[in-house]
Formats: structure tokens, C-alpha cells, sequence
């Protein structure tokens, strides 16, 4: 991940169910049950990220969703253009993957540890092997033909492939006019077209933000999360903050407009509203209690089924040829 930028083109070609704590109240010093253990780290910055805003939810000091996901997962050694020696180190998590890209920056900046592209790589079927180069999956898999925001087994919801004609990625960008104070009542299919409709205006959901460097608007819904504060651990206490500083920090900006599916989740039907950033998927899915309506979708857990489809590999030495697949 690096700072907003406002195209992906190059010369290269560029909810599942969400584990939450169980009771709020717990004091400063409760007993962390649900946190990786010490030695789960790849580098003491991706813990200090992670314990900002999950910790306090493994603690049971906040009932909401996971940011990052409840254990720290795979820590591997990936080939990046820019990295030391074209390595970066990462680590994946359930909603996510963390990076070093710079390990000769400053350990307590803010950007010291980022976030991956993911939405991107998965909507254009292109992996980031630098920060200008997306190649095609060298695996073979084009857009991720995996449902974003419903069962596995959901045959007729979107998926993030559904998306890469709507979506700013490598393939193209996708941008439109500013929208605030409109309804959003569009519905996305699982072939990426889109219908009109005015059935799901009942819930009231409008576009109060438009994001000029992508060319996309943002829904009351997500908007409200995006800048919500709460509890959050630094510097080992737990105060009030904004959980996402600045706000694109966890999501990266819009690459998509919102849209309304129907789809299976747990195996009964809702409907949900789907909007793709740069680097996460938003999900609202209004029959949730409130809490529980607004979700960070699983797309760490999707990339890496997308990539590694025979499973991540084991850690081991770093990677020592840089792929050219497609450039």
C-alpha cells in the first residue's frame, strides 16, 4: 500500500460472519484472550497496528467487528519491485494483509506499516509486484471469481470479478460525477450488470461524500464508519479516537460506486450493500442489528485462496527471482 493516488493505469499494465468480542466493560488491564501470542509477529510494528484496534475487542472492552481479524495469520517473505533486495515482508490476517515496504523507514510513522491493494489485485486479476507493476496472476486466475459479501456457496451473488467493470483497477478506471444526497438504489448481478431500481430505497441509504481522486461516492453508512471514533490501544492504554486516522488509513479510498445484492448469508437471504475501496470491501447488510450492520469483508482470507491456491507457503528464504509474468 502507499498514499492515495488517482489512477492505476502504468506502463507496466498495471460478510462472511465476523467474530466479535462478547461484552463491553472490561477493565484496562483484562486478560487478552482472543491476541495472537507474541511470537505470532513478523515485526513488533504489524502487532502495535493490530493491537490499535482489535486488542480492545479481544479484551472485551468493545462489542464490533474485527479490523484486522482475530489472530495474526502466515508470515512470508513476498518479491517487490522496490524491496530490500525486490523482498517485502508481509503477514496475512483474515481482513487483510500488512506490509513493510520501506524496512529502512521509521518504525513509529504511520505509514511504517501499510496495508495491501487487495481489492485491487483481486477485482483486476493482477498481483502488485511494485509499487507501478501489476502482472497477471501467475497462477493462472483472472478476477477473483469468489463472492464478496456472502456464503462461499452462493451461486448467484457477486463476486469480486463482478466488479472489474465497475471498479478503478489496473484494467481501467471506472469514475463518475459527484452523487451527494442521492438514494442509492442501483443492484449489482453476479455478471457485473447494473439495474435501477427503487426497491431497496426503503432503507434510506444516500451518498454524503464524493472522492475526487477516484472518481467515486461514498454512502452515509460507510462514511459514518470511516470517521467513527471509539476505543482503541495505544501506547498500551485504551482511549477515545478515531479508529481510521486519516480516514483511508484501513479502507484506502473508493474504487467503486455502492451497490444492492441479494445474497445468502449463513444460508438465509439478505439484502446487502457492497462497495469496494482500495483495500478492503464494505459491506451493510440492513436486517443485522446496528453493531453488526456495517462489516469489513474477509479479504484477506479471499486473496489468499485467490493466490495461493494450494495454500500459503511455508516461511522459508526469501524469494530470489523477481516474476515478469505478463510486463
Amino acid at each position: 500500500m502507499h498514499k492515495p493516488t488517482r489512477s492505476y493505469r502504468t506502463s507496466a499494465g498495471l460478510v462472511a460472519l465476523v467474530v466479535a468480542g462478547a461484552l463491553a466493560g472490561a477493565g484496562r488491564g483484562a486478560a487478552v484472550q482472543g491476541a495472537p501470542p507474541a511470537d505470532a509477529w513478523a515485526d513488533p510494528a504489524f502487532q502495535r497496528v493490530w493491537e490499535r484496534l482489535d486488542l480492545p475487542v479481544a479484551a472485551h472492552q468493545v462489542v464490533r467487528a474485527w479490523y484486522w481479524g482475530p489472530a495474526a495469520g502466515r508470515a512470508l517473505n513476498e518479491v517487490y519491485d522496490e524491496g530490500r533486495g525486490h523482498i517485502r515482508q508481509v503477514q496475512y490476517f483474515e481482513k487483510a494483509r500488512m506490509e513493510i515496504n520501506n524496512p529502512a523507514g521509521d518504525p513509529a510513522s504511520k505509514w511504517y506499516v501499510t496495508n495491501g491493494l487487495l481489492t485491487v489485485e483481486l477485482v483486476s486479476g493482477r498481483v502488485q509486484f511494485g509499487n507501478g507493476r501489476f502482472d497477471p496472476n501467475p497462477t493462472g486466475a483472472g478476477p477473483a471469481a469468489i463472492p464478496l459479501a456472502s456464503d462461499g456457496d452462493d451461486a448467484t451473488a457477486p463476486t469480486y470479478a463482478s466488479f472489474s467493470g465497475l471498479a478503478n483497477t489496473p484494467l481501467g478506471d471506472h469514475k463518475v460525477s459527484t452523487r451527494n444526497g442521492e438514494v442509492v438504489q442501483e443492484v449489482v448481478s453476479r455478471a457485473g450488470a447494473i439495474t435501477p431500481t427503487s426497491d431497496n430505497s426503503r432503507y434510506g441509504v444516500r451518498y454524503v461524500r464524493f472522492e475526487p481522486l477516484t472518481g467515486h461516492n461514498i454512502p452515509s453508512v460507510f462514511w459514518d464508519t470511516l470517521t467513527a471514533r471509539g476505543p482503541v490501544r495505544e501506547n498500551g492504554v485504551t482511549g477515545d479516537a478515531l479508529l481510521s486516522d486519516p480516514w483511508f488509513f484501513t479502507s484506502g479510498l473508493p474504487i467503486s460506486e455502492a451497490y444492492w445484492a441479494r445474497v445468502k448469508i449463513a444460508g438465509a437471504p439478505h439484502d446487502v450493500l457492497i462497495q469496494c475501496f482500495e483495500r478492503r470491501v464494505l459491506t451493510y447488510v440492513p436486517d443485522n442489528a446496528p453493531e453488526w450492520r456495517v462489516q469489513v469483508g474477509n479479504i484477506g482470507s479471499h486473496y489468499q485462496q485467490w493466490r495461493y491456491p494450494r495454500g500459503l507457503p511455508l516461511p522459508g528464504p526469501a524469494p530470489t527471482a523477481v516474476p515478469t509474468v505478463g510486463r
